[in-house]
């Protein structure tokens, strides 16, 4: 984390830092995380860009148990319950121009602006 101080000496987080609580706090309280902007082949090579441009940092979900699917088999089905998708900025960010445009094409899926944990709140205790 960096340790960068603003105007008034309050710590300054960077958004990799604010992304990164996001997710820490998400996975906590059961969600499971993708970071839509970064994918990993093996353990060492990372390609960015590989999605469409103003796609939000953050995909969620958090699964709902169904129940069995055989006795048998004791197979257990489950299904996603919720989908978010989540801009990561700091406080005092806006979208830019591509994300503005991917949220107008995807009015039906559930998105939000998070700049701190407060922003997902009803997400942790849901």
């Amino acid at each position: 984390m960096s340790l960068a101080l603003d105007r008034k000496g309050r710590l300054k987080l960077s958004e990799r830092d604010i992304e990164q609580q996001l997710v820490d706090a998400l996975m906590a309280h059961g969600w499971r995380v993708l970071r839509t902007n970064k994918f990993c082949s093996g353990n060492a090579i990372v390609v960015q860009g590989a999605v469409e441009p103003g796609i939000p940092d953050l995909m969620a979900w958090k699964y709902l148990y169904l129940g069995e699917a055989s006795r048998l088999l004791r197979n257990t089905i489950w299904r996603p319950a919720r989908i978010v998708l989540l801009e990561v900025k700091r406080p005092g960010e806006d979208l830019n121009g591509n994300q503005y445009e991917w949220w107008a094409v995807h009015p039906e899926d559930e998105k939000r602006i998070a700049r701190n944990l407060e922003d997902i709140e009803d997400l942790l205790y849901d």
